[in-house]
């Protein structure tokens, strides 16, 4: 299912290969990720690093540092750059994240996204954070504490800016 979700998202018809090569990259890169994920939860050690052998040029060349089972189905990520996410983190579905995002933990533990969040240019979630559904962080937001679902967040130190309600709207 992961797989069928996020070739609608990046895998372009033949023509991608040659004019939208980058949607291809992240394609290939995330189909390596859920087959190694795949089997390294089945139990199936080989095939876990044969992809994740497959995987490391790929992860140099675009910039990502995501490791497995950390990423839900329909991960949208923007362009090429670096992206930073902690081993222990865990992102929802559907969720778009730009380049330069970092999850990081401290001592107090690691961030959780929630479900459909946008997660903007150089945003910085740190800690033990819990971010709610449908949330919308600000390009080069530093997020040092938990928000609720619907939120916009900007700032340095992150701030609450509005609340959405069901249909999307600020209020």
């Amino acid at each position: 299912h992961y797989l069928e979700v996020e070739a609608g998202i990046y895998k372009h018809p033949f023509w991608g290969y040659f004019v939208q090569r980058e949607g291809n990259l992240k394609y290939l890169f995330f189909r390596n990720l859920r087959k190694a994920e795949y089997h390294f939860n089945n139990g199936n050690k080989l095939l876990y690093e044969l992809y994740m052998t497959i995987n490391q040029p790929l992860r140099y060349k675009l910039g990502f540092q995501i490791p497995i089972n950390t990423v839900g189905c329909g991960i949208h990520a923007i362009h090429f750059g670096w992206l930073i996410i902690n081993y222990q983190s865990t992102i929802g579905e559907n969720c778009m994240i730009y380049p330069g995002v970092v999850l990081g933990g401290k001592e107090n533990g690691v961030p959780v996204i929630g479900n459909n969040c946008f997660l903007g240019l150089g945003s910085k979630i740190l800690g033990g954070v819990t971010i709610g559904n449908n949330c919308t962080i600000a390009p080069n937001a530093v997020v040092t504490h938990s928000f609720p679902d619907n939120s916009v967040i900007a700032g340095n130190p992150a701030k609450l800016i509005k609340i959405k309600d069901n249909y999307g709207r600020n209020s």
